[in-house]
């Protein structure tokens, strides 16, 4: 248990639900589960002001018992907005390398009805490292009260890599850049980057390095991130 006193100094950039973690830091097999919820008359009508979809099959107890139904089923697409991963602490456990929620796919399995409770979770199925950043895989599943699958999917998250030097900051620099620098310190070599990097950023940042051009300003964020993650080698 965490404790405080009243003589402690608040720092809204510290307050955190969960520790952050990085793509590196995920595992496969990790679940992040959304509290449960029990589906109210109340939902169905405040998801139909969203989507405006009127079909009887939603609302109207006679059209739905008369065409198969027991009663009137949830929208599809309102069990799968209870797999959101808001609803979970995934967001706040991978901090600030979220760069966007690039997709999605699922199955409706079973009806789900006013009244019945359901149970979201996602569980990471892949981590692909792809460059400068990395797609996590989930794999999203909606269970009922009696324990039945009602929908199963997939969700893809892409995130921010932390930048290593060998794989991301070093091909950053040339030959050229090398043999420029070589008397000061070698560019090509982790400790004598990491012993300068403050200096090298403050050049990058200025344009005055490379001499003959200044870096993109995605390069130099980069090596930005690179340093602020640790310098990793």
């Amino acid at each position: 248990m965490t404790t405080s006193s009243n003589t402690d100094t608040f720092d809204p950039a510290t307050f955190a639900l969960v520790e952050a973690r990085t793509f590196e830091e995920l595992t496969v097999g990790e679940v992040f589960r959304a509290p449960s919820r029990t589906l109210t008359d109340a939902h169905a009508s405040a998801f139909q002001a969203v989507s405006a979809d009127n079909h009887p099959v939603h609302y109207d107890v006679e059209w739905a018992r008369a065409h198969g139904h027991s009663a009137p089923v949830v929208h599809g697409l309102q069990v799968l907005a209870f797999t959101a991963p808001g609803a979970t602490l995934f967001p706040h456990v991978i901090g600030e390398v979220f760069v966007a929620f690039t997709g999605l796919s699922c199955e409706f399995l079973g009806e789900v009805h006013s009244g019945d409770t359901l149970y979201p979770q996602l569980e990471i199925t892949a981590l692909t490292p792809s460059g400068a950043t990395g797609t996590v895989t989930a794999r999203a599943t909606v269970h009922n009260q009696q324990g039945e699958l009602v929908l199963a999917g997939e969700h893809r998250y892409l995130l921010q890599r932390t930048p290593g030097f060998e794989a991301d900051i070093k091909p950053l620099f040339r030959e050229f850049d090398r043999s420029s620098m070589q008397k000061a310190f070698d560019l090509w070599d982790r400790d004598d980057v990491v012993a300068h990097q403050d200096a090298i950023l403050e050049r990058l940042t200025s344009g005055a390095m490379p001499c003959d051009g200044a870096w993109p300003k995605p390069d130099v964020a980069l090596f930005q991130r690179w340093i602020d993650a640790g310098s990793r080698s």
